[in-house]
């Protein structure tokens, strides 16, 4: 099944990018504290898928994520989200000092959902999923 990715991403991966997001988020509220655990989910994400599509692969997923959100998140871009292909915080911090903090972290899990459901269209659901039950190995994922 290929994702329709225009619009907002199928809500399998909406749900696991909230999780995941959510595991690396617990027990931080100030900005510089979400701006870092929204590095940590995707350089989790990017370990994993790199191993597969390479860097430059991961790099192409992440923009073309970016480019699907960037409607209603114009802030959102790939400057600051692959900058070394790892998200800014700095810059991240930044705009959740800025933006309203839910619009925000909901613009970042649809960003992580339209990753994962584009790793999906080339590499598998099933080896998609897989890789992320195991960057998160220590905590039990619903899917």
């Amino acid at each position: 099944m290929v994702a329709s990715i225009v619009g907002t991403p199928p809500t399998q991966f909406l749900d696991l990018a909230r999780q995941v997001f959510e595991l690396d988020a617990r027990g931080r509220a100030a900005p510089h504290e979400l701006a870092t655990a929204i590095e940590r989910t995707f350089e989790r994400i990017y370990v994993e898928m790199s191993t597969v599509i390479g860097q430059g692969g991961f790099a192409a997923v992440v923009e073309r994520a970016l480019y699907d959100t960037t409607a209603d998140c114009p802030w959102l871009d790939a400057e600051t989200m692959v900058a070394g292909l790892r998200p800014a915080p700095s810059r991240l911090a930044a705009i959740l000092e800025r933006e309203s903090r839910e619009l925000v972290l909901d613009c970042v899990i649809r960003c992580v959902g339209a990753v994962l459901a584009l790793l999906s269209d080339f590499i598998g659901e099933s080896l998609t999923i897989r890789l992320i039950h195991r960057a998160w190995a220590q905590t039990p994922l619903e899917t």
